[in-house]
């Protein structure tokens, strides 16, 4: 090698580090050098027969060419009078250009990202598909290769090349040109994916070949490619993020961590969450794709999907989106079955599974309905979400409450508050700011009612329409109950505070796998407190009571009386609330010999409710007048029977003291004694003798007395149609 050739090749200049800017500059510029190559090859197509420039679709020099005519050499002198450079001299070009952006790409330094490259890597582009690619976004990225374009087509008229164009532009070989047409049909990833829009005509057929189609490439790739790497998700209802929990933060339980993480591990990885809005979902997801290392794209899709656009148009721009930023997919399902979108979905659900089936990442799925993960994933089975266990409720809590209230206050009310409720650490959260925000932000002034009533907002339940709800401002402390009753109600406190550790922690569920719920029957005479011990006993667990209203239940239509009935267990464990079956036996009814219709349709309800009621894993109260009434089946099933006999004379004493108001005007000369010894009184109708006695006092401006009373307890017993002590 000789010292000149030697010296030459070090004073080689070093190719300049790439940049997006650069990248797509050196794309562009072998887009210039494709056209000319074109020009080149269709030089007919340029000029008419005097030389000059052609405005017309075909020339008098290409009309000769298309009917056989020898091939003239005007048009290729022209083209030398314009400076395009020769053929061979091109083709040499484009050699040059590629492999000069090879070398510069393998020099490329870390944390440098080139849009176009992501391109071919997050959808396997080929050169030949990322070339049509960009010589498509040409008229879009500068005026002079929109001008340019123009004259190599020979058309100023049209915006937009024609895929027939684009083919020829690429082709090495005209020969090549049918494969490429390929590349831009209805299945092709440029298209099916959306990179490319291809206006097809409504006259054409799924295999004619679509040569003057119209070729665009949306507005959000041009984005994309133009504005180096975008950082939020381009389009309605999606969301991009790329942080989350570390996994020692996240409250999970080990066996759905376990599952997820066997799910990851397999290619095309898909997960379905089940579970209800603000279950922390979306935070499970985003800790796990950033133990991966990838960004989330969240999609709402009751927000994402436009009813007026084609369904399959924009699940592509959906995926598209992921792609783009080489992300896991997150489809939140909530609110789709209300969706006009919904019954298309479903209609064409082969083609969505065959869509999503392409995409090469991580798809999770967020749902609360189990029914709606088939239409995009066959065969899935979602992984159901639990609220954490006591414990971990309870120092949820506890870790919430301390920056809010005392700490030793924050004990006792974690303490209280998971025995109380199942809720995942959002709700939580949220349950705290919402009572701090009622208190106006003052430390200390979280109190017990407040949670509560925060707490209760956090479900979506729609109960109120098939019942109604029972408050009691009563404690246990002030109810009278006998010592046998008393024992019981704190038998049944204690189960419903502890019957979590029970059956989940030691497993007690595989033994009993459908009777984890608390059904309860209080039978007893009318007045004797049935009704009240049961809003007392959902004030001391801190639920709502909701009675349920027979009325709005039972339908004279078959079936109903069952979907009714459906709903309000569905909503009852919705809202984790407690239910009131009051006079059970119009519904619990014993089951009777088949000899009608109306005999067969009854004892189906019956069924139905036995069934829900054995499945419902929350508390239930049953009361009634007619314990014997009630079908054996459900005796069977019922945890805790109380049966509240008539008060005796001790307890009617306390019941007419306590039942007395504080504040009431009362004569201190009161017998007490006489009136609990001569009236045979349940409390109910202590009560209404209270009241009539209370009204008359208020009537005559007088303190209540002996007489008012003893009156009043008359009128009460005869209504009752109930003999009366002989006053001597």
């Amino acid at each position: 090698m000789s010292n000149s050739t030697q010296t030459a090749q070090n004073h080689q200049p070093t190719p300049q580090a790439l940049t997006p800017r650069t990248h797509l500059e050196a794309c562009k510029a072998r887009v210039r050098v494709l056209i000319q190559r074109h020009m080149r090859r269709y030089a007919e197509r340029l000029f008419d027969a005097k030389g000059e420039l052609s405005d017309m679709c075909i020339g008098p020099l290409e009309l000769g060419r298309l009917i056989g005519a020898p091939q003239a050499l005007e048009a290729q002198r022209r083209l030398d009078q314009l400076g395009v450079p020769p053929l061979s001299a091109l083709e040499e070009t484009l050699q040059k250009q590629r492999r000069e952006l090879a070398q510069r790409l393998s020099m490329l330094g870390q944390g440098v990202i080139l849009p176009l490259e992501e391109l071919r890597a997050g959808f396997g582009l080929t050169d030949q598909e990322l070339d049509l690619l960009v010589l498509a976004a040409a008229p879009r990225l500068t005026v002079d290769l929109s001008r340019l374009l123009a004259l190599a087509w020979a058309d100023f008229s049209q915006r937009q090349p024609t895929a027939g164009f684009l083919a020829e532009v690429i082709a090495e070989d005209p020969q090549d040109i049918p494969d490429i047409l390929a590349l831009m049909g209805p299945r092709s990833r440029l298209v099916r994916y959306r990179l490319l829009i291809a206006q097809e005509h409504p006259n054409w057929r799924p295999h004619t070949p679509r040569v003057h189609a119209p070729i665009s490439v949306p507005q959000r790739l041009l984005d994309y490619i133009t504005a180096e790497l975008l950082t939020e998700a381009g389009l309605k209802g999606c969301n991009l993020t790329d942080d989350g929990l570390d996994a020692s933060q996240l409250v999970l339980d080990a066996s759905i961590q376990v599952q997820m993480l066997k799910a990851l591990r397999k290619p095309q990885a898909r997960v379905c969450l089940l579970g209800t809005v603000g279950a922390g979902r979306r935070t499970i997801v985003r800790s796990f794709t950033t133990r991966a290392g990838q960004k989330l794209l969240t999609v709402s899709l009751t927000e994402a999907l436009d009813s007026n656009r084609p369904l399959l148009v924009q699940l592509a721009e959906i995926l598209r989106e992921a792609r783009l930023h080489h992300g896991a997919l997150l489809l939140r399902l909530d609110g789709l079955s209300d969706h006009p979108l919904l019954d298309t979905i479903k209609a064409r659900s082969a083609a969505v599974r065959s869509l999503l089936g392409d995409f090469p990442g991580p798809i999770f799925m967020a749902t609360t309905e189990r029914t709606l993960v088939s239409v995009f994933v066959q065969g899935l089975e979602p992984l159901a979400l639990t609220p954490p266990s006591r414990d971990g409720q309870r120092n949820l809590w506890l870790g919430a409450l301390k920056g809010v209230i005392d700490a030793t206050e924050a004990e006792v009310m974690a303490e209280e508050l998971s025995g109380s409720y199942r809720l995942f650490p959002g709700a939580i959260h949220r349950s705290i700011n919402a009572g701090i925000d009622e208190r106006r932000g003052r430390r200390g002034s979280v109190s017990m009612p407040s949670l509560l009533k925060s707490i209760r907002k956090q479900f979506d339940h729609t109960l109120g329409w098939l019942a109604d709800a029972v408050v009691v401002n009563m404690s246990l402390d002030d109810v009278v109950l006998s010592s046998d009753v008393r024992k019981q109600v704190h038998e049944i406190l204690t189960y419903a505070r502890h019957s979590e550790q029970v059956f989940e922690q030691w497993r007690f569920q595989e033994r009993s796998p459908t009777g984890q719920g608390m059904p309860v029957m209080f039978s007893g005479p009318p007045g004797t407190g049935k009704t009240l011990l049961a809003g007392v006993l959902a004030r001391e667990l801190g639920r709502a009571l909701y009675k349920v209203d027979l009325s709005r239940i039972v339908d004279k239509y078959i079936g109903e009386t069952e979907k009714n009935l459906g709903r309000v267990f569905d909503e009852a464990e919705r809202a984790q609330a407690m239910l009131l079956f009051d006079e059970a036996d119009s519904l619990f009814a014993k089951r009777t010999d088949v000899k009608s219709s109306n005999d067969r349709y009854a004892n189906l309800e019956v069924n139905y409710l036995l069934q829900r009621l054995e499945s419902f894993d929350g508390i239930s109260v049953l009361t009634t007048n007619f314990p014997s009434s009630i079908d054996e089946a459900f005796q069977r099933r019922i945890r805790f029977k109380l049966a509240f006999p008539m008060p005796d004379p001790a307890m009617r004493l306390t019941l007419w003291r306590k039942l007395m108001p504080p504040d009431a005007p009362v004569d201190p000369e009161i017998d007490w004694d006489a009136l609990a010894e001569n009236f045979e009184f349940s409390g109910g109708h202590i009560k209404n003798a209270v009241l009539r006695a209370s009204i008359q006092a208020a009537s005559q401006r007088r303190s209540i007395d002996q007489i008012m009373l003893v009156n009043a307890s008359i009128a009460e017993s005869r209504e009752m149609g109930m003999l009366i002590r002989d006053k001597d």
